[in-house]
C-alpha cells in the first residue's frame, strides 16, 4: 500500500478514512461496510461528518471507494482483488453470499466489474471453480469511474469554470484494461501533446525540456486516465503553472506536475490571474494544436533523413 504513489499522494484524513473503512467492524467479505459518517466521525476525536464526507470525496475521486448515500453503504473498491478472497474457495462463497446482501445496485456493478476483471488476469485461480462465484461474473459490471462524477475535482484557474469528468465505460465481455493499469501503453496521442505543450512552456521561460523518460510519459497518461481529469484542465494547469513565478521553477516534469496537482489546483483558486513579468517579453504561448504540428514537422524530417528515403530519391533522379 505505502509503495503505491496514489496511496501517498491522498491527504492524511482520506487515508485514516480508508483504513478506518478497512478495519470497520460491519466490513463484509465483499468489501462493503454501513456508510454513516456521524457514527464514523464520532470514532475519531475532533472529526466531524462533513470531515468525513470531505474525505470520501477525495476517495471516491481516486477510485478507492464507491458510496451510495441512498442505502447508506460504501464499497472498499479492492478489497476483493487484494485481500486474498479469491484464493480460498470457501471464503468465495462467503464473498458471493455478501454480495447478494448488498442493496445498492451501483455498489454490486462495480464490485461485479472487479471480479470480472481479476478473472480476466487470472483466469486460473480456483475462485472461477466455485458455482456461486458464477453469479458474480454473470452479473452487468461497470467501473468505479462511472460514478466518481459527483466527487472529482477539476482544475481551472478559473474557479467558475464547469468542471468536466471524462467517465468510463467497460463490461464484463468488453473490458479492456484501462490505461492506469498498463505500466508499458504505447502513448496516445492526447498524452505526447501534453507532454510537448509542457517541454514548449518550459523552453518558453528559459528553462531545459525534460527528458521524455517512462516516468513522465506515464505521469501525463495517468493524469487523464487514473486521476480522471481532460486534456483540457491538464493543459491549463500547465500553462497556470508555468506563469506563476514561484510554480514554474518547480513544475519541471509531467512526473511533478502530477504529483503537485491538487495543491496547484488551490493555488489557482486562491489567485486566478497571474500577470506575465513586463520586464520580460514573453513569446506567445505554444497551444496544443501547435505542439501536434511541431510533433508532425519533426516525424516528417526524421522520415526524409532516412536512409532508404535517400536512396530512393536518388535512383529516381
Amino acid at each position: 500500500m505505502w509503495a503505491d504513489e496514489d496511496w501517498r499522494n491522498l491527504s492524511q484524513g482520506a487515508q485514516h478514512l480508508y483504513l478506518l473503512l478497512l478495519t470497520h467492524s460491519t466490513l463484509n467479505y465483499a468489501g462493503v461496510a454501513e456508510w454513516r459518517p456521524r457514527r464514523l466521525a464520532a470514532m475519531t476525536a475532533g472529526k466531524t461528518a462533513d470531515d468525513i464526507k470531505h474525505d470520501a470525496a477525495e476517495l471516491a475521486a481516486g477510485l478507492f471507494i464507491v458510496v451510495d448515500e441512498e442505502t447508506e453503504e460504501v464499497l472498499v473498491r479492492s478489497f476483493v482483488k487484494h485481500d486474498g478472497l479469491m484464493k480460498q474457495p470457501r471464503l468465495v462463497v462467503s464473498m458471493t453470499l455478501a454480495f447478494a446482501s448488498v442493496a445498492s445496485s451501483r455498489i454490486r456493478q462495480v464490485i461485479a466489474f472487479e471480479v470480472q476483471k481479476l478473472r480476466e488476469k487470472q483466469p486460473d485461480l480456483r475462485a472461477w471453480d466455485v458455482a456461486q462465484a458464477q453469479t458474480v461474473l454473470a452479473f452487468s459490471g461497470r467501473s468505479a469511474a462511472e460514478f466518481a462524477l459527483g466527487f472529482a475535482h477539476g482544475f481551472t484557474p478559473n474557479v467558475d469554470q464547469d468542471l468536466g469528468l471524462r467517465t468510463t465505460t467497460a463490461t464484463a465481455t468488453k473490458n479492456k484494461s484501462s490505461s492506469s493499469e498498463v505500466a508499458d501503453a504505447t502513448p496516445r496521442p492526447e498524452v505526447l501533446e501534453l507532454l510537448d505543450l509542457l517541454d514548449a512552456e518550459i523552453e518558453r521561460n528559459g528553462g531545459k525540456k525534460p527528458s521524455r523518460t517512462k516516468k513522465n510519459v506515464d505521469a501525463a497518461r495517468l493524469l487523464l486516465d487514473r486521476d480522471q481529469h481532460t486534456v483540457e484542465q491538464v493543459a491549463a494547469a500547465i500553462r497556470w503553472a508555468q506563469g506563476d513565478e514561484f510554480w514554474r521553477s518547480n513544475i519541471l516534469s509531467m512526473s511533478k506536475l502530477r504529483e503537485k496537482y491538487d495543491q496547484l489546483r488551490l493555488a489557482a483558486k486562491r489567485k486566478p490571474g497571474v500577470p506575465t513579468p513586463t520586464a520580460v517579453k514573453q513569446p506567445p504561448a505554444v497551444t496544443v494544436d501547435e505542439s501536434r504540428r511541431r510533433r508532425e514537422e519533426a516525424a516528417e524530417r526524421a522520415r526524409l533523413a532516412t536512409p532508404d528515403f535517400l536512396k530512393g530519391a536518388a535512383h529516381v533522379a
